[in-house]
This record gives C-alpha cells, structure tokens and sequence, in this order.
C-alpha cells in the first residue's frame, strides 16, 4: 500500500503482507502519466507538480525519446522529427477533425510509439 510509505510511518506494505521500512533519509520520487488511478488518500500525502503537455507543449518529448533510441537512429530520427512533425501537427489542426480531443504531446507520443513497432 502505496499510502502508508507516504505517511509518518514510512512503512511499504506488499500485496503478500511483508513490510519494508524506509530509512528517514529515504525519499521517493514518482513521475505518472496521470492520477486517475490515485485515492483521495493518496494525494493528499503528496507534493504534486502538474505540467499541462498544452502548457509544455511536444517539443521536450523529443529528447526524452530519442535517448531511448540507440545514438545512430536518434541521429537520423532527430532531422526527420524536426522536418515533419510541425507539419504533421499543422495539418492536423487546419485539414483534419478529431473525433475526441487530443493535444498536440499525444499526437507526437502516438507517432513514437508507431515507429517503436
């Protein structure tokens, strides 16, 4: 239970009943994609720092993929993500409707993961 870690007790404990204690100099960082899953309880035992990808915008997913990319193919994908995306994203707004809404980081995600395949 990922709420008695972040209270006083500091005490993770497993599906299968074992508990962990976490020194005091432990600290845990987490980075979701989204808090849709998270208890009330949860939430409120956490710091939490939510960047909008319409805020942000799609061009720092760029590097955060390509160094998950070997450094030959991030060298070759970096010119051709910087050529074609702003195109694809321009067509995207002024040719086409989307059928549910979308930001422009999901639009990019969706291409990494297409050519993850």
């Amino acid at each position: 239970n990922l709420n008695t870690v972040l209270d006083d007790n500091k005490l993770l404990t497993l599906a299968n009943g074992d508990r962990i204690p976490m020194s005091p100099a432990m600290k845990a960082f987490f980075e979701p994609e989204n808090l849709s899953n998270a208890s009330p309880a949860t939430v409120s035992r956490m710091g939490i720092i939510y960047v909008s990808l319409s805020v942000l915008g799609w061009q720092p997913l760029v590097p955060s993929w390509l160094a998950t990319r070997r450094e030959k193919e991030a060298a070759v994908l970096q010119p051709l993500i910087d050529k074609y995306i702003p195109m694809l994203l321009e067509a995207l707004a002024k040719q086409l409707q989307a059928v549910t809404f979308s930001t422009e980081g999901i639009y990019v995600t969706s291409c990494f993961k297409i050519l993850e395949v």
